[in-house]
């Protein structure tokens, strides 16, 4: 859980596997909107995507690539400290 600074520099939130595939996942906030992107390693080169996203509101954005649909939202923990909560979920 990350408590989220209203603007700044991209900052990287965590590294996980889904299958073989590497993640990257970080985010950056301006005004009243985050940046969320995630890079995808597939073992031959990374691939990056972007969701654009009120913070404010902790309705799911999302977005198909390559078989695959990728769900982000933002859930307040606390007041004021939040967590970036990203899915990825096999489409066939």
């Amino acid at each position: 859980v990350d408590t989220f600074p209203m603007c700044g520099k991209p900052r990287l939130d965590r590294i996980f596997f889904h299958g073989s595939d590497l993640y990257l996942l970080w985010w950056k906030i301006e005004g009243g909107t985050a940046d969320i992107c995630w890079s995808v390693w597939d073992g031959n080169e990374f691939e990056t995507h972007r969701i654009e996203t009120s913070y404010f509101s902790m309705t799911p954005s999302g977005v198909i690539r390559d078989g695959r649909l990728y769900l982000v939202w933002i859930e307040e923990m606390e007041p004021k400290n939040f967590e970036v909560v990203f899915r990825v979920e096999n489409v066939k």
